[in-house]
This record gives C-alpha cells, structure tokens and sequence, in this order.
C-alpha cells in the first residue's frame, strides 16, 4: 500500500506559499461567502457589484465590507451546509482517494473528539511545519463525505485548516476565522470548483495571503 502523500507547504504562513502545496501547479482563492445583517449568506460578486469594486484576487474582506456600508461580516472560515455539500462533490471527483482524507482541526474550534474525527495513524510522519501552525493542529484521516455530515449542523462548524486526500491531488486551506479558502490543485480541479458554482481566483505562491480572520 502507497504511503499518503504530504503536502510540501512553504514556512511563511503570511505568504500564500504558506498554505499551498508545493508540488501541485495551480493555486487559487476560493471566496467564502459573508453574512448580511439578517444572517443571510452573501456572495463576494454580489457584494462588489452592489459596493461598486473590482473584485480580484487581492481583495481584502475589510474592503469588501466597507464598499457595502459595512454591513458584512466575514465567513468566518464557516461555510453553509449546501455549499459544504458542493465543495465535497467537486472535490470528490479530482481524487482517487475520497474515503481517505487528511484533516486538520484548530481545538480553539471545538474538540476535535466531539467533531467525530476519526484518528489517524501517519501523525508521526507529518512536518512540525504542518502539525504546528496555529498554535497546533489535531489531524485525522475521514472520507470526504464526514466533512458534508459535520456541515448539517447549525451553525455550521468552523471549516478545517488543511485538508488533503491521500493521493495528494489537491489541498484546501482555511487559515483561522479566513474569508477564504486558498487551494492548490490541478486546472481540472479549479474547473470543477467553478463548476460547482464557487468563485474561484487564481493567486500566485508569492503572494501575499490575501485573507482575513484571526
């Protein structure tokens, strides 16, 4: 059996090249969409047009948020159930390897014991440079379709740090309280993300990260 891939993330975490795999040729922003004053979800291309802003991959939130009189808030690194649902299936379809996901989990979030995360028993084998950010991650291994389960609560949890399949096809990043995913991947798997109805911008690993939380 083929050892899981681990993803080859850079060590400045205010870069995008921080959350990023190395070895995958593409890396984009995923939008997170914002919260009105009512609770409802608001996308980040309906904001800019009612805001009257560009939106591009810089894009700070706080900006977002101000061009719309300030009556956004961010994500929150939360997304909602039939979104969470749709990021499971696009990304279900550009790996061979959906049942056997590597998922990291802040504990300022919840315990991870009672978010369900089955243990996983490569931990040993992870970089420091991975298990520590954040002031340190719990890791475990569960099918993609754990994170469409743990998303029907409300509200809906907070999404995972790092998340990758075993196969290293892909790898999605939510820095703490993030506005945003950032993803590294293949140009199949930004396609099917956009597909799936997500805004997705193309960044650069030396950028630097664009999003905002803690």
């Amino acid at each position: 059996m083929t050892a899981p891939r681990i993803p080859h993330l850079g060590a400045d975490l205010g870069r995008v090249s921080g959350w990023v795999d190395a070895s995958l040729p593409e890396v984009a922003r995923l939008l997170l969409p914002g919260r009105d004053e009512r609770g409802s979800w608001v996308p980040w291309p309906e904001a800019a047009r009612r805001g009257g802003v560009d939106l591009t991959p810089a894009l700070r939130f706080s900006d977002l948020a101000a061009s719309a009189g300030g009556e956004l808030a961010g994500a929150g690194a939360m997304l909602s159930p039939p979104l969470t649902a749709a990021l499971v299936e696009a990304l279900t379809g550009q790996t061979s390897t959906p049942d056997a996901v590597h998922v990291a989990l802040w504990p300022g979030y919840a315990d991870p014991e009672d978010a369900g995360l089955p243990e996983c028993d490569d931990a040993d084998r992870l970089p420091r440079l991975l298990t520590d950010r954040s002031g340190g991650l719990v890791v475990g291994r569960a099918s993609l379709g754990w994170l469409a389960l743990r998303a029907t609560t409300w509200p809906p949890p907070r999404l995972p740090v790092l998340m990758w399949p075993s196969d290293g096809a892909w790898l999605a990043a939510c820095p703490i309280y993030a506005d945003s995913l950032v993803v590294s991947g293949t140009p199949p798997t930004m396609a099917a993300l956009r597909t799936a109805g997500f805004t997705v911008l193309a960044l650069s690993p030396e950028d630097p990260l664009p999003t905002e939380g803690d």
